[in-house]
């Protein structure tokens, strides 16, 4: 039974891309506050919003519902990408005339880009030509513009808007790096899919993110909400060639050992064979 106001142990294991068993233990620590509806457990939506640092709207309730809309139990099989299609351009432009970033997903509080524009206002105090390209839709959108527009950076944000998932490899392919900063996501498919072209990756230490980016080596991991951090490791990689280079070529490695779609369908082999 759902009570207004609340969310259940699944939505918010999926919420923080953790474990529902290891949200149960935090709950009867008192490390999240619950109060019991029968036999089940129900968190105030207000533990996410302090998360967000801001309250939750309708808009982002729905979408918590939608992204935590199934439960899953046992061991966990990650998603997979198509190496074959998401793989590094032969086409290397020699020269670039500006280092580019790049942020693919849904454009809800949720993913974090308004941190990620703010960051970006010290990046080109010290690094002119930086452009940042946004590929999605979302109700965060005409927001994101204006916050953009506020900081003077204008120029230096582009909104491509929504992208067909057959279109969208080039963009990975023509980033520098790949920023995902999330502030909970269970997974984060266009994370592989960018370490699959090759691109080091700086997102969020929460969840899904946390378990794919090897911080340090395939890209860096960084706090959600924190505009410093993210900015700091983006200067650090548009400023070392040798060390994008070196991470993206680790992140590639990364996704063909683990997250390849050969990986998954023996992980799910496995699976079957083992229920037998």
């Amino acid at each position: 039974m759902k009570k207004e106001g609340y969310i259940n142990i699944p939505q918010l294991a999926k919420f923080l891309g953790i474990s529902r068993i290891a949200v149960y233990k935090k709950v009867k620590k008192g490390q999240i506050k619950a109060i019991k509806i029968g036999r089940n457990h129900a968190i105030p939506e207000k533990y996410i919003a302090e998360i967000l640092g801001e309250d939750l709207g309708e808009k982002e309730r729905k979408q918590i519902d939608k992204d935590n809309s199934y439960e899953y139990s046992g061991d966990k099989i990650e998603l997979g990408v198509d190496t074959e299609i998401f793989k590094p351009s032969k086409n290397r432009k020699k020269y670039k005339e500006n280092f580019e970033i790049l942020f693919a997903g849904s454009l809800y509080k949720l993913k974090g880009v308004s941190y990620l524009i703010k960051s970006l206002k010290q990046v080109v105090h010290e690094e002119k030509n930086v452009k940042l390209r946004i590929v999605g839709e979302g109700p965060e959108k005409n927001r994101l513009k204006l916050l953009a527009q506020n900081l003077g950076l204008k120029d230096h944000v582009l909104f491509e808007g929504f992208v067909p998932h057959d279109k969208i490899v080039r963009y990975y392919q023509n980033c520098d790096i790949f920023c995902f900063p999330t502030l909970g996501e269970p997974f984060g498919k266009a994370v592989i899919e960018a370490m699959s072209c090759g691109k080091p990756v700086i997102a969020s230490n929460r969840g899904g993110p946390k378990e794919i980016v090897e911080d340090g080596k395939t890209g860096f991991l960084v706090p959600p909400r924190k505009i410093e951090p993210l900015a700091e490791k983006i200067l650090k990689l548009l400023r070392d060639k040798k060390l994008r280079r070196k991470m993206g070529k680790e992140a590639r490695k990364r996704v063909l050992e683990k997250f390849s779609l050969e990986k998954v369908a023996e992980s799910f082999r496995k699976l079957y064979f083992s229920l037998l």
